[in-house]
C-alpha cells in the first residue's frame, strides 16, 4: 500500500460503525459510540493507491465474535 485514503467499517444497514480514516494501523474493538456491537456480519472497505498510483479498493466480510 503506497497511500491508504479510505478505512470504514460498515454494519448490515450500511450504518459506519468504524471510521479509522486513512490509518492503515488503526483498529476497530467492536464498539460504537462506546457501546458493544452485536455478534453479527460486517462490511470491511479499504480504498488507497498501490504501485504505480493505481487505484484499488478491497471489500470483505468480518465476522464479530465474542
Amino acid at each position: 500500500i503506497k497511500e491508504l485514503t479510505e478505512y470504514k467499517i460498515y454494519n448490515r444497514w450500511g450504518q459506519v460503525v468504524f471510521d479509522g480514516g486513512s490509518d492503515q494501523f488503526a483498529s476497530w474493538d467492536g464498539k460504537y459510540n462506546g457501546e458493544d456491537q452485536e455478534m453479527s456480519v460486517y462490511v470491511v472497505i479499504i480504498k488507497g493507491k498501490g504501485a504505480y498510483d493505481t487505484d484499488f479498493e478491497f471489500k470483505k466480510n468480518l465476522t464479530l465474535i465474542r
